[in-house]
């Protein structure tokens, strides 16, 4: 690489590394608490690194190369053949690089987060003198542990995600919401804030779901459109149409948890509907069993998980955009269409409520292009 590239490395927040809470093992067994590689989909939580050493300097006895981090506590640092080099449970923060380790020059390592902090974690490749042990040169990148793609306006990821309200949110006119005459729920302009009271705004939540997750991803949709898109596709109910004759806008009408998530899902990210999962959970135990394994799956991998669950009696969709350990008991970050900003939320009291799950294929990640605008 060259020499900016480099020099960003060093720059914080530095590169970003999910904790490493799920389950490639199955049960409730988490994957960090281990000094091992739980099969290849556990290597694919973890941030590969390459450690490339000129062959003469590899092959000058006189010079030894050492990795060193500056907190193990938070990270570990694999061989790519499951080999710890250096983490929580080895007794030091230095690890002497020998030469049978590289290949033509080249030394494979995984990164995976053990533990969020608040700081950045320096992690250095330095060449010693093998008879002073003084240093002679070496080169550094930062990384940082986190659980939640939710890192606010800080930029300190490269998801900015942000709770968007559920309602009206274009200038396109709706003639329902001039019937209905609500303060801060104009007919011609966005709604300023949501209200349960305005019939358009209550049914907007699978609308304000997928804009999220758009955005997240670089989009700039609005609800307004997407329910256009959805009318057009027959992913929206019709039952207001008689009271509302010109109802372009859909107000008043849901989107259909089964199709109208997925599709419009898929069409905001520029992806064909079988790119993106529906996990549907029938019964209680099901949903208690395998919501927290797919969640973190999901999170671990930098991708928001789009769900509808039941709130109170009446089902919901929001985007979970964060999950955590938090002093033994699992949270989740809930991105709710009906609140103002992101809550943690315990994953014990939300684990028999979840309906649907909406999950990016891993495959599809790279092809992502969400829409900004139509």
């Amino acid at each position: 690489q060259d020499i900016a590239t480099d020099l960003l490395e060093d720059v914080e927040p530095g590169k970003i590394i999910f904790n490493n809470i799920d389950s490639d093992r199955g049960g409730d067994k988490i994957d960090r608490d281990d000094n091992k590689i739980n099969t290849d989909k556990d290597k694919r939580d973890m941030a590969p690194m390459r450690l490339v050493i000129k062959k003469s300097l590899l092959k000058n006895n006189k010079l030894v190369p050492v990795l060193v981090v500056s907190d193990k506590s938070n990270i570990r640092i694999f061989k790519s053949n499951n080999t710890v080099l250096i983490g929580p449970m080895t007794p030091d923060d230095k690890k002497i690089l020998t030469k049978d380790m590289f290949t033509n020059g080249k030394l494979d390592m995984l990164v995976e987060g053990v533990n969020p902090t608040s700081g950045s974690v320096t992690i250095s490749v330095n060449l010693y003198d093998k008879t002073t042990m003084s240093k002679i040169s070496g080169d550094s990148v930062k990384v940082r542990v986190t659980d939640t793609l939710a890192m606010g306006l800080n930029k300190i990821h490269p998801f900015h995600f942000i709770n968007i309200m559920q309602r009206k949110d274009s200038n396109r006119e709706c003639e329902a919401c001039k019937k209905q005459d609500l303060e801060d729920h104009p007919f011609n302009s966005r709604h300023v804030h949501y209200e349960y009271k305005c019939e358009h705004c209550r049914e907007y939540c699978t609308r304000a779901a997928i804009t999220m997750i758009n955005r997240a991803y670089g989009g700039f949709l609005n609800q307004d459109r997407i329910s256009i898109y959805g009318r057009n596709h027959g992913m929206v109910t019709h039952d207001k149409d008689k009271e509302y004759p010109n109802n372009i806008l859909g107000h008043g009408e849901t989107m259909s948890w089964v199709s109208g998530y997925t599709n419009a899902l898929a069409w905001a990210l520029s992806l064909k509907n079988e790119n993106v999962m529906q996990v549907y959970f029938p019964t209680a135990t099901k949903s208690e069993s395998d919501s927290w394994l797919k969640i973190t799956n999901a999170i671990v991998k930098c991708k928001p998980v789009g769900v509808v669950w039941w709130n109170d009696k009446v089902l919901h969709s929001s985007v979970v955009c964060g999950a955590r350990i938090n002093q033994g008991e699992k949270e989740i970050q809930l991105a709710d269409p009906t609140e103002t900003k992101l809550t943690w939320e315990s994953h014990e009291d939300f684990k028999y409520s979840f309906q649907y799950l909406y999950i990016i294929k891993d495959s599809s990640v790279e092809s992502i292009k969400a829409i900004r605008a139509e």
